[in-house]
């Protein structure tokens, strides 16, 4: 074997990827994210507090305008706003206040028009009267009884939502830089999920699903704010290893499990890139970096396989399709590695 093929094998993805993949990671980073803050009079004081204390901008490229709702006039909205939040009191369906509704009302209507995306806060439970009022998704409209609710909610629809501007949020404000991460995780979790079960050529999947692995690493590490430095080359080393210890448990399943290689490797493609994920963001969250995500899979590898035989012989014995237990296989194996990681953690801490 060759010097240059040994170093392509030990290295399965290029350098320069992952390098501009970092730096295109960095500029979205430093994107501007800015926010309409739109304030009914009438809203919770409390809540009023929490939201701002919330998004109080870390870099000079977030911007918050804030407007104070007033029945006489319509707001001036940014032109560059990157979303918007409104907050609601529940005096908008006192009967008294009809006038106050439709302005409250038509504010939503501008926003609608303009594309720009908004999540409506309240303290009032009756979300779903709300939502129909404003002709606005359930799903944006957020029951926030106390700051706990209101932090976690607004992060993960922020997480959600704001597709486009994920690592720009997660610069500005700390509170939804965790669910940013998660997200990655999730994202990066299916898409290795699928590469795993569909990629038929031996080896042909490894190259992608560690990029993949590479790239949600850089993301979270930029989501956190660490550089692209040589620490991270060390992390992207741990992945790597993690990926060629993955594809040996699947590579062992495969040949005790015959006839459903691809639901084992699409399991395994998932749990894996799971538990590295999480492992990633305890790393940089709360600095538990001792035990790297290729140590777990190292020291989990035989849990993993032992636990994924058991699966698949309860399957075999299942009345399912073919395709059905495959599939079970799949969801069992992707929900035994996180466990194993989870219980790895719980015994860390």
């Amino acid at each position: 074997m060759s010097k240059a093929h040994k170093l392509k094998s030990m290295f399965p993805v290029s350098p320069f990827e992952i390098f501009k993949q970092g730096r295109n990671f960095m500029h979205q980073r430093d994107q501007f994210v800015g926010l309409d803050l739109l304030i009914d009079p009438f809203s919770d004081d409390a809540l009023i507090g929490d939201t701002r204390l919330l998004f109080a901008p870390e870099t000079n490229n977030g911007k918050v305008r804030i407007h104070v709702l007033s029945d006489s006039q319509m707001p001036t909205l940014s032109k560059k706003a990157t979303f918007a939040v409104v907050m609601l009191g529940s005096e908008v369906f006192d009967k008294r206040a009809v006038e106050h509704k439709k302005h409250i009302q038509a504010v939503v209507a501008q926003l609608a028009a303009k594309e720009e995306p908004y999540v409506v806060l309240t303290r009032g439970e009756n979300i779903a009267e709300i939502a129909h009022a404003l002709n606005t998704p359930i799903k944006d409209v957020l029951y926030v009884p106390d700051y706990e609710e209101l932090s976690a909610k607004l992060a993960l629809w922020c997480a959600q939502s704001l597709s486009d501007a994920r690592l720009a949020l997660a610069a500005n404000f700390e509170f939804v830089r965790h669910s940013i991460a998660q997200e990655f995780v999730k994202i990066t979790s299916l898409q290795n999920g699928v590469v795993g079960g569909v990629v038929f050529i031996p080896g042909a999947d490894m190259p992608i699903m560690t990029l993949n692995q590479i790239k949600m690493v850089l993301q979270i590490a930029t989501a956190y704010g660490e550089p692209l430095d040589m620490k991270r080359i060390k992390e992207i080393a741990s992945v790597i290893a993690g990926a060629f210890l993955s594809r040996t448990i699947a590579r062992e399943l495969v040949s005790f499990v015959p006839g459903i290689g691809w639901a084992i490797k699409a399991g395994i493609g998932y749990g894996a890139t799971y538990a590295m994920g999480f492992s990633v963001i305890e790393y940089y969250s709360m600095g538990a970096g001792d035990v790297t995500f290729s140590q777990f899979l190292k020291s989990a590898k035989e849990d993993i396989i032992a636990r994924a035989k058991e699966i698949a012989e309860e399957r075999q014995e299942s009345p399912a399709s073919a395709a059905h237990k495959a599939l079970s296989f799949t969801e069992e194996v992707a929900s035994e590695t996180k466990r194993l990681y989870i219980e790895s953690k719980g015994k860390r801490d």
